[in-house]
């Protein structure tokens, strides 16, 4: 996976998952929902936000920042 760039969905946003990627020299893109408790240690204001995603039910627009 050498050069792979693997992006998935919620549901695959699983440590599993992303160290097998890892461990097959790949990188890894996945959505992270804002229930997750352990992500509110990161420190996600000294990320530069490059867009949002906002929207109703399972529908999403997306919208540059």
């Amino acid at each position: 996976m050498r050069g792979v760039v693997v992006t998935a969905d919620a549901m695959h946003t699983q440590r599993a998952h992303a160290e097998h990627v890892i461990a097959a020299g790949g990188h890894y893109l996945l959505v992270v929902k804002g229930n997750q408790k352990q992500l509110r240690r990161l420190p996600w204001r000294q990320i530069p936000l490059q867009a949002r995603t906002t929207g109703a039910r399972h529908g999403r627009a997306r919208s540059a920042v």
